[in-house]
């Protein structure tokens, strides 16, 4: 590949990690690239050993790799730049990649209209998402979409799942995924599409594809890469999933806008059953002049991207967890679940129907949460959070100098610290319960609560706006699964592979049993 036949710019100021400088120059960079893509997590975990800055040579160039210490004072940095960052990893200007260069071009439509900073968060799928909602448009789909979430999850569950008390086998994540794709279509565009198979065929093999595609681009010389893109079958497949996402949202898109003209003067009500993320984003184009410039159908494309792919990992990964953290702990869940929703009185009744899953209600699912939590801790996909790109030299506090052009992370190095989690390799469901039970720890280390010792949705101001909505989705999925069926393992608890690079994700062949049962609430 291209990275193979160039010298990385080395950043001084830096140490090196995962170079062999036993190995003549040349093939010391291709041996240190190769290494990177397969053993990429275990390359930053030596590095972080030193608790200081470090430089790693991977595929798409020299990336810095910051301690969670300076989390704080990088995370608002006008000069690092996201779009730049995510220019890097994708080549956004060519076809089939619409959706993500429409991500990025559109955030300064959005930030300049919302006043939002775009945030950055784990890996790039958050990225994506944060783009797409002002946190107000997002508190609002919570408020009163919650519904719709529990609804569509009942739904897919007894079409996929059934009603049979005898064993059945599965494979998991495929299952997994497409749930969470039906759930978010149904909030992202609607009752219209939510059960349409080919868009959710669309936007969930959107959501894998690009990334496949980026990978086997960027292995070419820039200067080919352009007439290479018409010919890879990775992006040819990425250009009819985008051709055919714009062929089936069109008629959608423009009967929703259709529906919201003249919203002002219509009833409460009816303007929450018409604001979505369609009417926002056309909102934020025609605000931002660039109408005919960009497609809706693209930024949803891109939305998928993170509302399906990052979702299915922590689902699928915190459903394999908790089975394999044994029958006691399931009906621990169960217990805690039963007794949130049991206590729900009558006088929560809304517009005729009982709303079992409030912010509330959700909220006092302490221990669910905590195991979420610490799945995300042990399950990290990528090797760091807060990826960006400086525009400008950036002159940190320490003395150190982030070079002009130079591709910065903060390692994960905290998820492994003992002194912050013992035992950090054992799953502990209660970890976070128990630090969130200290004195003055009340309100911190819930799921979508953000820190330097925890950065799964980002940090500070840049925290993920999305992350409560995607919190609310596992969690309802998760007491739907648990209090609806019976789960077991046929084996050992699998563990995560290698997908692309140094990408770790959860194994996609994994198969688990499940039985219906009979919940103890009526849901």
């Amino acid at each position: 590949g291209y990275a193979l036949l160039r010298d990385p710019i080395l950043h001084p100021g830096f140490p090196i990690v995962g170079i062999d400088n036993k190995t003549w120059r040349w093939f010391k960079f291709q041996k240190a690239v190769q290494e990177y893509n397969t053993r990429g997590k275990q390359i930053i975990e030596e590095g972080c050993k030193t608790r200081k800055p470090f430089q790693v040579v991977t595929e798409t160039g020299t990336k810095l790799c910051f301690p969670p210490n300076y989390a704080e004072e990088l995370k608002n940095i006008k000069a690092l730049s996201f779009s730049k960052a995510l220019t890097n990893e994708f080549s956004t200007s060519y076809g089939g990649f619409e959706p993500i260069r429409t991500v990025s071009h559109e955030s300064n439509a959005i930030q300049s209209i919302t006043r939002l900073k775009i945030t950055p968060s784990l890996s790039e799928y958050e990225y994506l998402a944060e783009v797409l909602a002002s946190r107000k448009s997002l508190q609002l789909l919570i408020g009163y979409l919650t519904d719709d979430i529990a609804e569509e999850a009942s739904t897919v569950l007894k079409e996929q799942l059934g009603i049979c008390k005898k064993w059945s086998e599965i494979t998991f994540k495929p299952f997994v995924s497409r749930l969470i794709a039906h759930l978010s279509a149904r909030l992202f565009v609607g009752t219209e599409l939510c059960s349409n198979q080919e868009w959710l065929s669309l936007s969930t093999s959107y959501a894998v594809d690009c990334f496949s595609a980026a990978y086997s681009l960027r292995r070419w010389h820039p200067l080919i890469r352009w007439p290479v893109s018409w010919f890879l079958p990775e992006c040819r497949r990425l250009r009819r999933t985008v051709a055919n996402a714009r062929r089936l949202l069109a008629p959608v898109i423009k009967e929703r806008l259709k529906k919201n003209e003249n919203i002002e003067h219509r009833p409460k009500r009816d303007k929450e059953s018409t604001a979505d993320t369609i009417v926002w984003l056309h909102e934020a184009y025609r605000k931002a002049g660039v109408i005919g410039k960009w497609n809706v159908a693209d930024a949803q494309l891109g939305l998928s991207i993170v509302a399906i792919a990052t979702t299915t990992e922590l689902l699928t990964c915190a459903l394999f967890d908790i089975i394999a953290a044994g029958p006691r702990f399931v009906d621990e869940l169960r217990s805690e679940i039963i007794s949130v929703l049991g206590a729900v009185k009558f006088d929560q009744f809304n517009d005729g129907h009982l709303k079992l899953f409030s912010k509330t209600n959700l909220y006092q699912m302490k221990l669910l949460d905590s195991a979420l939590k610490e799945s995300q801790r042990l399950h990290t996909r990528g090797v760091g959070a807060m990826g960006r790109v400086a525009e400008a030299d950036v002159l940190l506090s320490d003395g150190l100098i982030i070079p002009r052009g130079a591709f910065s992370i903060v390692t994960l190095a905290a998820y492994h610290d003992e002194k912050l989690y013992p035992q950090p390799q054992i799953y502990n469901p209660r970890r976070f319960l128990e630090l969130r039970s200290q004195p003055g720890q009340e309100k911190n280390w819930q799921l979508v609560t953000t820190s330097p010792e925890h950065l799964g949705f980002g940090y500070g101001d840049h925290a993920c706006p999305g992350r409560f909505l995607a919190a609310n989705e596992v969690k309802i999925a998760l007491v739907y699964l648990l209090m609806e069926y019976d789960w077991k393992l046929p084996g050992q608890k699998p563990q995560d592979i290698l997908a692309v690079g140094s990408v770790h994700e959860a194994d996609a062949k994994a198969k688990v049993l499940f039985r219906k049962r009979d919940a103890e609430v009526v849901l």
